[in-house]
């Protein structure tokens, strides 16, 4: 309380309280096709959106947004350590090497992310695996694995495999708010 100089006397109390600011962060390492219809779908919810690339004509096609932040890097797997403990994380980089990093980073972090999710195969999501354990990466952090990305929905459009992976994305997001 203080004295505000208003001759009605009495007090005020003033209450705050976060509107529109997004609880939700995703991070999509990679901006190719799909990851640019996924982006674009996310940018419709209420979440914040990081894309990491070395590729600044790929980030350049992203849409504006304050809800997003594009991110060229040379070596994406160097951002991993900046990601929030909280944040749903997809890898839908060019392929198989440009992805191992990212993950190796990612599960050997020493709190886990709530979803790690790799775009592709189940014979990638196999190899992966098998190559990660061989780096040191503990089974039950492999097995927090997501592979291949998206519920089996539509078909190979990228906007349908935008469409199935956010829907495994709320899914989830919803899966733990519950508890």
């Amino acid at each position: 309380k203080s004295d505000i100089g208003m001759t009605c006397g009495g007090t005020m109390r003033l209450f705050f309280e976060r509107d529109g600011v997004p609880d939700w962060s995703v991070v999509v390492f990679g901006a190719g096709h799909v990851a640019q219809a996924l982006v674009r779908l996310l940018l419709t919810l209420p979440c914040h959106v990081t894309c990491v690339d070395p590729r600044r004509e790929w980030l350049d096609k992203l849409p504006r947004s304050n809800a997003l932040l594009a991110r060229q890097v040379e070596e994406p797997a160097s951002v991993v350590a900046e990601l929030p403990d909280d944040a749903f994380v997809l890898c839908m980089t060019r392929g198989h090497a440009t992805d191992r990093p990212i993950l190796e980073a990612l599960l050997k972090r020493a709190v886990p992310t709530p979803f790690v999710g790799v775009i592709g195969s189940a014979s990638k999501a196999a190899v992966l695996k098998r190559e990660l354990r061989e780096s040191g990466v503990s089974e039950d952090r492999l097995a927090r694995i997501v592979c291949p990305l998206g519920l089996p929905i539509g078909n190979n459009h990228p906007g349908e495999i935008a469409v199935s992976i956010a829907a495994q994305l709320l899914q989830e997001r919803d899966r733990l708010r519950a508890g």
